[in-house]
């Protein structure tokens, strides 16, 4: 997470943050197969990843829309504690 994730969000931040297109708004594209035992996903995020990656994005205090999609851990409830730990 720390390696790949937090450095590309951080790249993005930055880049509507000093943008010349004045960012008004944000829509967050949410999908969650990248939670840790997604069948789908590659990826292993927790809860808490979630939830650093929804603070950093709401520092931009931009309104901000965000569409669920993508997850597929249904076994558990660990697709609900990604979800509502963003």
């Amino acid at each position: 997470y720390e390696t790949d994730f937090v450095p590309a969000l951080e790249s993005i931040l930055t880049t509507l943050k000093t943008s010349e297109y004045q960012v008004q708004a944000i829509v967050v594209s949410l999908g969650v197969d990248s939670c840790k035992g997604d069948p789908v996903g590659s990826y292993s995020l927790l809860p808490e990843h979630y939830s650093d990656m929804a603070t950093r994005i709401a520092s931009l205090k931009l309104p901000t829309l965000i569409v669920q999609e993508g997850g597929y851990r249904l076994a558990d409830n660990f697709l609900g504690e990604c979800v509502v730990g963003f």
